[in-house]
């Protein structure tokens, strides 16, 4: 499904439920949601050990998203203390977007089809989470493996990008069933 515009408000309110849901995938909680007239604003948080980590979405309410609103996201990240930022699009990305934001890895660019919806909400879709480097180490000794004879995960698979899962990250994939009980598997994730 495209989206042309997001002028109707029931299909702003469906992407402020799902950006809300992308960033709970990703281990935050949602704190507040804001139509500021040229934009959606999604704010969350995650606690880690003391600190509190802060991430930003953006869906800007026109079809191509220009230099302009990644350079005012980074300003509006850093006067903000803000770790992690989504800009999101309904349309296309410029390419001096797509290169700015190369230069910022704290800035991720999605469309805003991979937040319509929550994909971990399927009954089909099994629960997803990003192995700690820590946790990796041990999987790797306890195996006795290498982290390439794993199976492969692309970093473009909608659910390595819900949960914001980057190349050379591992990928714990823990499915029910009601035969066999609970299951583990882990993937590694290639560009």
């Amino acid at each position: 499904m495209t989206i042309s515009s997001i002028d109707d408000k029931a299909v702003y309110e469906r992407l402020a439920e799902g950006i809300k849901a992308s960033i709970r995938n990703r281990g935050y909680t949602p704190i507040s949601a804001e139509d500021t007239g040229d934009k959606i604003e999604v704010l969350g948080e995650k606690k880690e050990g003391r600190k509190k980590i802060k991430v930003v979405a953006w869906l800007p309410k026109v079809k191509t998203i220009g230099v302009k609103f990644a350079r005012e996201l980074k300003k509006s990240m850093e006067e903000r203390n803000i770790h992690h930022g989504f800009l999101l699009t309904v349309g296309k990305y410029t390419h001096y977007t797509r290169k700015e934001v190369a230069q910022n890895e704290n800035i991720e660019l999605i469309p805003a089809e991979y937040a319509f919806f929550d994909i971990f909400a399927h009954d089909l879709v099994p629960e997803h989470e990003i192995v700690p480097k820590k946790e990796v180490e041990k999987i790797v000794k306890e195996y006795g493996i290498q982290l390439t004879q794993l199976s492969i995960l692309k970093a473009s698979d909608p659910v390595a990008r819900a949960v914001g899962a980057c190349p050379g990250d591992v990928m714990k994939i823990t499915r029910k069933s009601p035969t066999a009980g609970v299951s583990i598997a882990y993937r590694y994730v290639i560009k």
